[in-house]
């Protein structure tokens, strides 16, 4: 079957992408959101497929809200390991994976990379937004108020921070490129605790947060970080604990 030459034949690996999501996951920081965006722009990545003797189609997964996103691996050895050693897939670069997956005839809303292990999520509005201005994730990001709020958001946020009873404030805010007008959200906790416990309060609320975001990138900062004192400066916290 002349498909089969279509398919991926090559190990893909991207040890500097994966670099720049797990800071991204871990610490935060807007210049690691950067790089994360400066450097997918620059990777080649495994597309997953399914094939029979008349079409090709992309593998979806469905979140919680029943939105529905195109799977992409950064790294071909955790995509066997996360479907099965037979799975067939394509190579795309990520100006090619974007065109496919903004493409209403598709019918998804967004990316998703390595679901799973960095669970990276790229939003259909915020693909757009890339395609528009390919290549100028460097810009300067400006953090600011947000106009709107996801539904459930807010009531999410006071329902996680209630529980977990080491965070003393909560502030949302929002990074905008101002070039491009690509957005995501910026959350701060300021939290009691060792660094560790205030490490997992943030991956935790990330977690947590995860279904609320609209399909937007976000990262989570303590109050104590130097990006977020002159974010959160100012600004009236959306939970304090009581």
């Amino acid at each position: 079957m002349e498909q089969k030459d279509f398919f991926l034949k090559r190990d893909i690996k991207n040890p500097r992408l994966e670099e720049y999501m797990d800071k991204m996951k871990a610490e935060g920081s807007l210049d690691n959101m950067k790089a994360v965006l400066t450097e997918s722009a620059k990777s080649r990545f495994a597309v997953p497929v399914y094939a029979d003797e008349e079409r090709i189609s992309f593998n979806v997964m469905k979140d919680s809200k029943n939105r529905m996103f195109m799977v992409i691996y950064s790294d071909t050895d955790r995509m066997y390991e996360s479907t099965s050693k037979d799975q067939k897939a394509v190579e795309a670069g990520f100006e090619d994976i974007i065109s496919v997956a903004i493409d209403e005839n598709l019918n998804v809303d967004g990316v998703i990379v390595d679901p799973g292990t960095k669970d990276i999520v790229f939003g259909k509005e915020m693909l757009r937004t890339i395609a528009s201005d390919m290549g100028n994730a460097e810009n300067v990001l400006k953090v600011g108020e947000p106009n709107a709020y996801p539904e459930n958001m807010l009531p999410e946020i006071e329902k996680y921070c209630k529980e977990e009873q080491k965070i003393e404030e909560a502030y949302v805010r929002l990074f905008v490129n101002k070039e491009t007008g690509l957005t995501g959200w910026f959350f701060v906790l300021k939290t009691e605790g060792s660094e560790d416990e205030k490490k997992y309060v943030r991956e935790s609320f990330e977690k947590h947060m995860k279904p609320y975001l609209d399909g937007l990138p976000a990262m989570t900062l303590d109050y104590e970080n130097e990006a977020s004192i002159p974010a959160v400066k100012g600004v009236r916290p959306v939970y304090t604990r009581k």
